[in-house]
């Protein structure tokens, strides 16, 4: 193995034509990068070295000191050391350069360190110069203070022609030149940094700032507990109010309903009779008010609500019946076991109050408003024949007073009876609409740095100067920036043929040190070639980012996804709903999973349980675990390769069953049958027709399907591929084996969406989209979509969701109900699976049956093969092959060893142990002969 440094003309072993190179080299003049320019440079180091120690009085010689007098005199004491320090660097730049086959350019770089040396013989002449005790300048100078007589003879003149301001700008002008000289450096790139760097501590700053409203700002949880403390504060007064005049009551004693009404309490703030009504209906279905003080029954949350009786609208004119029910004037508010019906329709006091002329509720005898009677007119609560059963639903709801439509109580409650003939609301009948997960659930991204528009622009030049390199013309007419890649759209010169660019792909991606180059030609719409180059800083595009663009937040379907970001930044919003199907596929590692969660997650942000249920298959058992127990499934999450396949074929049944019922209705699809469904429930009001949900089915891993059971999964899935768009029902399948094996041509066809992640091989691009491609991708959610109608794929940054967001939204959804799995898919599924298991006995049996003889053949001639098998048994190669699988899984013969014959660990007595003795032996070969 050679060595990895570099190797010199005139080391051992060269050749005659090195030698001869590193000759001419050594005849270079000073700009050269011979052998000659190493000895130049040790011996300007040696020169600095001996100045140095000679300025130090480490012996230098007399020589020494005399030459270190005159440089002192010449460049003064600081100047003579950094002169001689410099003279040290100078020398070891030139080995360094020499090393590395690079020439020392005297002209540019020798200017640039004369310029640097004397602004800075100028500045300590300039700094010093007055400050010096003892004699003149001139003095001085030979003394080598100060600057030196360099620094004097630049100090004098500069003084006079410019004064003292402006001789700084002149230092600054001189050092600023000579630092551009010797190093290259341009002031725009160094002003254009700068600015990038103002730009990034400016966005970092808003994103500190944004941080903190973030932090400061309460959380969801905080917030509807700050939202539900006044309703609270409500409730508390309320009940402070009823137990102060079931007070006062006690006070007075039996006589003092004589008296007149007691004077109505209000309660601080001022709320409404609607506010208290929905604030007690909320409380009363809560059960936290179990009825009015001192022990009387409570009444229902409906009849309150709807009967508008606010903070301070309660009166009393009587007193407390012994019964515990409270009586004013003739009148009483209803006691145990009685119903409040729906209360409407009486109308405020003069005084605002809820109060009949001689105090008493309105009504006629004092009733409550509304309730059962002829005019408007009750009988009293102790009236049984006028109480309704208890059990009975109240009609009146807290959403008329206006407290329960905000909140999204539902509109029915039903009354129970309690111990005590209270009557309470059932809280089982009370819910609350499906809330659709916000979006503030999804982090916020964070981007740290992207390419400029200067760079961009760099790029492009490149690209155009390489391309002229290889005679081919063009020019960019567009730049593209997008998250992981950059897209340059060049127009060809005249007579270009097209097929040029895309061989010039991998020399492209050499000019531009750029991991892989995809090249678009033509552009599908433009007349143009499109170029995309990888970015040198890559972005990831979160969910987030695609879901508060206008294309998401617009999006109307149920089945909207948000796919990601295209080369140019812009958001790709798909509907399952048009696709019909969808298939993903790529190697290990490229982002598949990624996606499956992003497609599913945007599901859930966009649809309620009732609008699209779920079906998922995970053989990993890993990926999509997580979300079992969310209200959409329709079954639990499918682990086993073997259901998988039971469940596909129930898919396929209420696919059937769908196209029956619709072909009864005379509609077409799913979305006609809804609407139908919304404008006429059916002829039985009790069991009204249902809108039927959109079902998405999820394979995660087809390929270890295709292994257990490949007829019936192919069947199925080429089944619901074929049928099942029109009753709403949709397939997304992804696999990481892109084999011709696994995505068969069936399912290819009846598939017309794909997604292909970064593959190995153009094989296995065009296994998954017909064309290459894909393997020229970058991985990390970098794909190419494929949509339903679309001529060719585009290129797409999937959007990146991480595990903590997922488990955020799955808890989310699951506070809000559980699954209901349907009793039809599972009673098919067990009816398939146990279909599929009877065939599995019955080809199981028949090849019992040959097992022993096919045994017998192997240990005989000490070897196992299909081959031999085949011969010996005349039977067929798939026969033949189950039994040598039979054979191996209960370590009869060995593994499958290549070209290698398989080890046969079973012996002709463990054999006759096992299968009995020589006369069933040829029994069974007499039977297999035949």
């Amino acid at each position: 193995m050679k060595p990895c440094y570099p190797t010199f003309g005139d080391s051992e072993g060269s050749s005659v034509a090195q030698r001869r190179s590193a000759g001419k080299a050594g005849k270079e003049g000073p700009g050269g990068t011979g052998l000659h320019q190493e000895v130049r440079g040790l011996l300007i180091a040696a020169v600095g070295a001996w100045f140095l120690l000679s300025l130090a009085g480490k012996g230098g010689g007399a020589l020494g000191d005399l030459l270190s007098l005159g440089l002192r005199a010449l460049a003064g004491e600081v100047g003579a050391w950094v002169l001689s320090a410099l003279l040290v660097w100078l020398g070891l730049y030139l080995i360094y350069l020499r090393y590395h086959r690079r020439p020392f350019q005297l002209g540019r770089q020798g200017w640039g360190l004369l310029l640097l040396l004397l602004a800075f013989e100028l500045v300590v002449q300039l700094v010093t110069q007055g400050h010096v005790p003892g004699g003149g300048d001139l003095e001085n100078a030979r003394r080598g203070l100060g600057g030196g007589l360099i620094g004097l003879g630049l100090a004098v003149p500069l003084t006079r022609a410019f004064g003292e301001a402006g001789r700084w700008v002149f230092v600054a002008t001189a050092a600023l030149i000579g630092l551009v000289l010797n190093t290259g450096l341009s002031l725009g790139a160094v002003l254009e940094w700068l600015k990038a760097r103002f730009i990034a501590g400016a966005r970092g700053a808003r994103e500190m700032a944004d941080d903190l409203v973030e932090l400061v700002k309460p959380q969801p949880g905080e917030a509807e507990a700050l939202a539900d403390e006044h309703p609270r504060r409500r409730r508390q007064a309320a009940t402070e109010e009823l137990n102060t005049i079931g007070d006062l009551r006690r006070q007075q004693g039996p006589d003092a309903g004589e008296e007149g009404p007691i004077p109505i309490i209000r309660q601080p703030g001022g709320a409404t009779g609607a506010e208290t009504a929905g604030v007690l209906a909320e409380d009363l279905a809560d059960g936290a008010v179990g009825g009015p003080p001192g022990g009387a029954p409570g009444v229902s949350a409906a009849g309150l609500a709807s009967a508008g009786h606010g903070p301070g609208q309660f009166a009393a004119s009587g007193r407390e019946s012994p019964s515990g029910s409270w009586s004013g004037g003739d009148g009483v508010v209803p006691g145990a076991g009685e119903t409040v019906a729906d209360a409407g329709g009486a109308d405020p006091g003069a005084n605002g109050t809820w109060l009949g002329a001689n105090g008493t509720w309105p009504g006629a005898d004092g009733a409550l408003p509304g309730a059962p009677g002829a005019d408007g007119g009750a009988a009293s609560a102790g009236s049984p024949g006028n109480r309704p059963p208890a059990g009975q639903t109240a009609a009146g709801t807290a959403a008329a007073a206006g407290g329960a439509a905000s909140s999204g109580v539902a509109a029915a409650a039903t009354l129970v009876q309690g111990d005590k003939g209270q009557l309470a609301i059932d809280p089982e009948k009370l819910g609350r609409p499906y809330q659709l997960p916000p979006i503030s659930l999804l982090s916020k991204p964070q981007h740290k740095g992207q390419q400029s528009h200067e760079d961009h622009l760099a790029q492009a030049q490149l690209l155009e100067r390489t391309l002229a390199s290889f005679g081919v013309e063009a020019r960019v007419v567009e730049i593209s920036p997008g998250p992981s890649v950059t897209r340059y759209e060049l127009q060809p010169g005249p007579g270009v043929r097209v097929n040029k660019f895309t061989s010039l792909s991998d020399d492209i991606a050499l000019a531009l040190a750029a991991e892989e180059v995809r090249i678009e030609a033509p552009i599908p719409g433009k007349s143009a070639v499109g170029i995309e180059v990888p970015n040198k800083v890559r972005l990831p595009v979160h969910l987030r980012e695609v879901m508060e663009t206008p294309a998401w937040l617009n999006a109307a379907s149920r089945l909207s996804v948000a796919f990601g970001k295209d080369q140019a930044g812009n958001p790709v919003v798909g509907d399952l709903a048009k696709m019909p199907h969808l298939l993903i596929a790529g190697s290990t590692g490229s982002g598949k999973s990624v996606c499956m969660n992003t497609i599913i997650c945007s599901l859930l942000f966009k649809a309620r349980p009732d609008e699209v249920k779920m079906m998922m298959i995970d053989p990993k058992m890993v990926e999509l675990s997580i979300y079992n127990g969310i209200p959409h499934l329709m079954a639990p999450v499918i682990t086993d390769a073997k259901q998988a396949a039971g469940y596909l074929k129930g898919a396929v049944k209420e696919m059937e069953s769908r196209y029956e019922l619709f072909a009864a209705l005379g509609v077409r699809n799913i979305t006609q049958y809804n609407q139908l469904v919304r404008d006429d429930p059916g002829p039985d009001p009790e069991h009204p027709r249902q809108p039927l949900p959109y079902v998405v089915i999820f394979v995660d891993e087809l390929a270890d399907l295709m292994m257990v059971a490949p007829v019936d999964v192919e069947d199925a899935i080429c089944r619901l591929a074929q049928m099942a768009r029109a009753c709403g029902m949709h397939l997304v399948i992804a696999t990481q084996s892109p084999r011709v094996d696994v995505i068969t041509g069936l399912i290819k066809a009846n598939i017309p969406s794909r997604i292909a992640f970064a593959v190995s091989s153009q094989v296995d691009s065009r296994v998954i989209l017909d064309y290459a491609g894909a393997e020229r991708l970058l991985g990390k959610g970098d794909m190419l979509y494929h949509p339903a109608g679309h001529s060719k794929a585009m290129r797409v940054q999937g959007a990146f969701i991480h595990e903590r967001e997922i488990d955020q939204i799955v808890k989310f959804v699951k506070a809000q109900g559980q699954p209901t799995y349907t009793a039809k898919e599972v009673e098919v599924e067990a009816a398939s699976r146990r279909g599929h298991g009877s065939g599995e006995r019955e080809s199981t049996s028949a090849l019992d049956e040959a097992f022993p003889e096919a045994c017998r053949v192997v240990v005989e001639h000490g070897q196992a093969s299909v081959s031999l098998l085949q011969r010996r048994l005349r039977c067929n190669y798939t026969k033949a092959a189950r039994l040598i699988d039979m054979m191996e899984e209960r370590g009869f013969i060995g593994p499958h060893q290549g070209s290698k014959p398989r080890e046969v660990y079973l012996t002709m007595p463990q054999w006759q142990e096992l299968f009995g003795n020589a006369a069933a032996r040829e029994e069974v070969a007499s039977a297999g002969e035949e």
